[in-house]
């Protein structure tokens, strides 16, 4: 029985902690398109003005 559970633990870890490391390996790589203060003001009014 403590084989078993050893067995469920260890494929749970891997299960939780395999999408972690890929997905933040491919978050690393990924390069956002870089934005200013100036274009932030722009919109800001947009989203304001429809309240």
């Amino acid at each position: 029985m403590m084989g078993v559970r050893n067995i469920v633990l260890f494929l749970l870890c891997i299960t939780v902690v395999a999408p972690i490391v890929l997905y933040t390996d491919r978050l690393g790589s990924f390069e956002s398109p870089p934005t200013t203060n100036e274009e932030f003001i722009e919109d800001v009014p947009v989203f304001v003005s429809d309240y």
